[in-house]
C-alpha cells in the first residue's frame, strides 16, 4: 500500500515522501498557501517539496497538505496537517463519529499522557474549526464543532503536533449533513478526492449563502452554454440525501426551485484559485420520481436570461408609445405597453436600448422582492464592481419596436436576431460584493450584410481550435450534417395590418429556375401603416428570402474528448473555428489528375467541408476554409467527473483575413442558408405568463 509521510521545516518548506508509489504514475503535492508540485514515480520512494507563496505564512497556523495520484483522477493518497511547536509523533488507532445536526466531529483514541494533540476539520476553503488538547494517558473522546462555516464535503484530522515531521496518523472524510463514521482517510477512496474534481456544483440561497455541494451526489449532469439564449444546467441527485432534503431557515429543502442558485465551477488551473466559474444559474425546476425503492430528484437551472422571460418590458420616457391610429405619444416610465407598441427612436443605438430596458425594469420592480431578483440577477454596471464589456452598436433606421406583452427576455432575443448585437451573460461568483447576482452583462457589436456575418460580435476567429473528422488531427468522432429543403421559400408574400393589403412580393429568379416555385405567405399580419413601417415589412421579406431561397443546413459535430480543443479554454461561444469533414473533390473528373488534388469519389462523405476546389481544372484555386461559428456547447459530465462535448452546435460564418504567414489566401464568404442552432429547449414565448 502506498504510504505518505510529511516533513516540515517550521518556516516555509514542506516535504512529502511517497513510499511504494505506482511506478509511472504522476503524483501531485498540494498545500494550503502553496503552489502545487508534481512528480512522476520512477522508483520508491518519491520525494516532493513545496514552498509557501508568502515566506513564513505556513508557520503560525495549522495548514493542510495532501498527495494525490494525478494519473488516476480523484484518487487521493494521504492527507496531513502541520502545526508550529510540534512534539514527537506516535502511532495510535482511533474511531470517528460525525453528528450532522450539531456539525460536531468526535474522535476516540488511546492517548499518551502529556502529548499535545490537535483535532481539526476543514473543507479546503474558508470553513474550518480546530481544538487543541493534551493527552491524559487513557481513552479520550474529544470533539470539535463547526461554527457554521463548512460549505460541503470536509476532512477531519487528528494529529500529534511534531517539530519538523508529521505522519498524519488518522484522518476521515465526511459529507456535510450525513451523520456517521465517514469515509476512510488514508488511503482515501475516489469520492473523497473532492478537491480534484473537474466540476464542482454549489447550491446557495438567493443571498449567496452556500447550503450544499452536489459534486459527489449528482448524476446525469449537463451544462449547455448557448449564444444569445439561456445557459442551462441539469442533473439528478438522490432524494433521500440530507444534503438535498435538509431544511434551510426558509423551511424549504437545500435543493428547491425558485429560491436556490446553482454555481458550476470548472477546474482549469493547477494554481490558486484552481477553479473558474462557468455557469451561474437559478434553479427553476425540481422533480421527484422513484423507481422501485430508489427516489431521485431532477433539477434544471438556467442563467438569468430565462428569468427575463418572466419580466415584462415597460414603457420608457426615452421611447414613444404608438397607438392603433399610429399616433406617437411620449412613453411613461414604468407603465405597461398599451396597444399598439413601444417604439425606441432611430437615434438610439442597440446597446443603449438594451440598457434602458434593463434599467427601467429594475427601477419599477416590486421592492418586496429579493434584492438580486429586483436587479434580475444581472450586473449591468449597476453594482460598482462591474467588469464587463459594452460596445457601441448600430442604430435602427426606423427605430426598434416592441409589441405589447413582450417579455424582457424576448426583447433581448429579438435584438440579437437583428444581427446588430451579441448579448453575453458572463457567469460570476462574488457573494461578498454582489450577493445573489449571477451574471454580468456584456454587449458586443456585430455586423451582418446580405445575411453574412462580416464582423463577429462575441468571440473571435480561432485558428488554433481546429476540428477534423477524417483528416489529420482527427479531433471529431462523428458529425451530423442535414440538408433540409422543406422550409425553402423563393416567393414570399407578406401583408400589412389585420386583413390588410399585400406588399410587393419578394422572389428569387435563380432559385425558382433551379428548384421550382416555393411560396411562403405570412401566417400573421404586420401592424404596419406608415410608409416607413411598410418598408420594414418589405425588409423582413427580403431577409426571409435570403435565408430560405436554397436550403437549411444543420451541422453538429462530436468532438473526441482526448484529442479535441478544450471548451472554455481553447474556444467558446461565438468563436469561428475551422471544421474539416471528408476530402475535397475535384470539380471536373474528366480532366487530367492534378498533383495534390483528390479526384471525384475519394471523399468518405457525400458532401465535404471544405466543399472542394473552385475554378477550371487543372488549375484550381487553393482550398477553401469553411469557418463554423460556435452557437452551443452541450457538455455531459459523467459520475466520475469526466466531461464530453455531446454535439457542438455550429453554423457557417464568413472567414477572417488569413493569419500572418498564411500565404495571403483569404477564405471566402460561405453559404448563409444554415440553421444556427439545432433545437431550442428554452422558453420561446414572447409574452409574460404561462
Amino acid at each position: 500500500m502506498t504510504v505518505v509521510t510529511y516533513a516540515y521545516n517550521g518556516s516555509d518548506t514542506a516535504v512529502a515522501t511517497i513510499v511504494a508509489p505506482i511506478i509511472g504514475h504522476e503524483y501531485i503535492f498540494l498545500a494550503a498557501n502553496g503552489t502545487p508540485v508534481t512528480g512522476t514515480a520512477v522508483a520508491s520512494p518519491l520525494s516532493l517539496t513545496i514552498n509557501d507563496i508568502v515566506s513564513g505564512s505556513f508557520g503560525n497556523i495549522p495548514f493542510a497538505v495532501s498527495v494525490a495520484d494525478n494519473t488516476s483522477p480523484n484518487n487521493q493518497v494521504a492527507c496531513g496537517v502541520f502545526h508550529k511547536n510540534d512534539t514527537a509523533p506516535y502511532v495510535f488507532a482511533a474511531t470517528w463519529d460525525y453528528d450532522a445536526p450539531t456539525q460536531t466531529v468526535t474522535v476516540t483514541f488511546d492517548s499518551v499522557a502529556g502529548v499535545d494533540y490537535l483535532l481539526w476539520i476543514s473543507d479546503w476553503g474558508p470553513g474550518y474549526a480546530d481544538y487543541a488538547f493534551v493527552g491524559n494517558g487513557s481513552m479520550m473522546s474529544v470533539s470539535v464543532t463547526d461554527a457554521g462555516t463548512l460549505a460541503g464535503d470536509f476532512i477531519a484530522f487528528l494529529v500529534t503536533p511534531v517539530a519538523g515531521v508529521d505522519t498524519c496518523y488518522t484522518n476521515r472524510f465526511f459529507s456535510l449533513g450525513v451523520s456517521g463514521a465517514g469515509a476512510p482517510g488514508n488511503p482515501v477512496p475516489d469520492r473523497a478526492g473532492v478537491c480534484e474534481r473537474v466540476w464542482r456544483f454549489a447550491v446557495t440561497d438567493l443571498q449567496g449563502e452556500t447550503l450544499t455541494i452536489l459534486d459527489h451526489l449528482a448524476s446525469e449532469r449537463t451544462v449547455t452554454p448557448m449564444l444569445n439564449e439561456p445557459l442551462q444546467v441539469t442533473g439528478t441527485v438522490p432524494s433521500d440525501s440530507p444534503e438535498v432534503n435538509m431544511l434551510h431557515t426558509d423551511n424549504l429543502p437545500f435543493l428547491a426551485e425558485g429560491v436556490r442558485q446553482l454555481y458550476c465551477f470548472r477546474r482549469e488551473s493547477n494554481v490558486t484559485p484552481y477553479y473558474t466559474i462557468r455557469a451561474s444559474t437559478l434553479i427553476m425546476q425540481v422533480g421527484d420520481a422513484s423507481r422501485s425503492d430508489d427516489a431521485r430528484s431532477r433539477f434544471t437551472a438556467w442563467d438569468p436570461w430565462q428569468y427575463l422571460f418572466s419580466r415584462p418590458v415597460l414603457q420608457s420616457s426615452l421611447a414613444v408609445v404608438v397607438n392603433p391610429q399610429d399616433v406617437p405619444t411620449p412613453g411613461v416610465d414604468g407603465q405597461l405597453i398599451p396597444a399598439q407598441r413601444l417604439l425606441y427612436p432611430s437615434t438610439m443605438r442597440a446597446d443603449e436600448i438594451i440598457l434602458d430596458i434593463l434599467v427601467t425594469t429594475a427601477a419599477f420592480a416590486d421592492i418586496t422582492a429579493p434584492a438580486a431578483a429586483i436587479e434580475m440577477f444581472i450586473d449591468y454596471n449597476n453594482t460598482g464592481f462591474y467588469t464587463g464589456t459594452i460596445e457601441q452598436c448600430a442604430k435602427f433606421s426606423t427605430g426598434f419596436p416592441i409589441q405589447q406583452g413582450t417579455s424582457v427576455g424576448q426583447a433581448l432575443k429579438d435584438m440579437c436576431d437583428t444581427g446588430y448585437v451579441d448579448i453575453v451573460l458572463e457567469p460570476i461568483y462574488d457573494p461578498a460584493n454582489r450577493p445573489g447576482i449571477l451574471c454580468q452583462l456584456s454587449i458586443y457589436a456585430q455586423s451582418v450584410v446580405n445575411g453574412e456575418i462580416t464582423k463577429l460580435g462575441a468571440g473571435s476567429y480561432n485558428y488554433a481550435a481546429q476540428f477534423a473528422w477524417d483528416r489529420p488531427g482527427r479531433s471529431l468522432v462523428g458529425f451530423d450534417d442535414l440538408f433540409d429543403g422543406t422550409g425553402r421559400a423563393n416567393h414570399i408574400q407578406y401583408y400589412t395590418g389585420s386583413g390588410g393589403p399585400s406588399i410587393t412580393a419578394a422572389n428569387d429568379a435563380a432559385s425558382i429556375a433551379k428548384y421550382g416555385e416555393y411560396w411562403a405567405q405570412s401566417q400573421s399580419f404586420f401592424p404596419a401603416v406608415s410608409a416607413a413601417e411598410i418598408d420594414s415589412v418589405k425588409a423582413i421579406a427580403r431577409m426571409q428570402l435570403a435565408l430560405r431561397k436554397t436550403f437549411k443546413q444543420t451541422l453538429t459535430v462530436n468532438p473526441a474528448p482526448e484529442r479535441s480543443p478544450d471548451p472554455f479554454v481553447d474556444y467558446y461561444l461565438g468563436d469561428g473555428v475551422p471544421v474539416f469533414i471528408g476530402r475535397p473533390q475535384q470539380d471536373d473528373p474528366s480532366t487530367a489528375p492534378v498533383v495534390g488534388v483528390y479526384r471525384l469519389g475519394d471523399s468518405r462523405s457525400r458532401q465535404t467541408l471544405p466543399p472542394g476546389y473552385t475554378g477550371v481544372p487543372p488549375s484550381p484555386n487553393p482550398l477553401m476554409l469553411v469557418w463554423q461559428r460556435v452557437y452551443g456547447i452541450p457538455i455531459d459530465i459523467d459520475d466520475n467527473g469526466v466531461e464530453t462535448v455531446r454535439e457542438l452546435i455550429v453554423g457557417p460564418v464568413g472567414a477572417p483575413p488569413p493569419p500572418a504567414g498564411a500565404g495571403g489566401q483569404q477564405a471566402p464568404q460561405t453559404n448563409q442558408q444554415v440553421a444556427i442552432t439545432t433545437a431550442r429547449q428554452t422558453n420561446r414565448q414572447g409574452g409574460v405568463g404561462p
